[in-house]
């Protein structure tokens, strides 16, 4: 029962860090859309400060998606610990 209850938690939680990865990918991609009209309404530097904003949401979330549980559990351990 209780590898049942382990297996059950550790499929949850990897869905939703796929959940999360999905999301935070969609979210840079909607801002990277919008960029060109920040560029017209607000200006170009702010465009490009949408831009590298949304590359950045989207290598973190490839990242996140590519990395185990195990790894993100320990990162967030070695965090906590600094």
């Amino acid at each position: 029962m209780g590898g049942q209850a382990k297996d059950r938690a550790y499929e949850l939680a990897n869905d939703g860090k796929t959940r999360a990865s999905d999301a935070i990918f969609s979210l840079g991609k909607i801002v990277d859309e919008n960029a060109t009209v920040i560029d017209e309404k607000i200006g170009p530097k702010y465009g490009d400060y949408a831009r590298s904003a949304a590359q950045t949401m989207q290598e973190a979330a490839k990242k996140l998606d590519s990395r185990e549980l195990g790894d993100l559990g320990e990162d967030a351990k070695e965090f906590v610990r600094k």
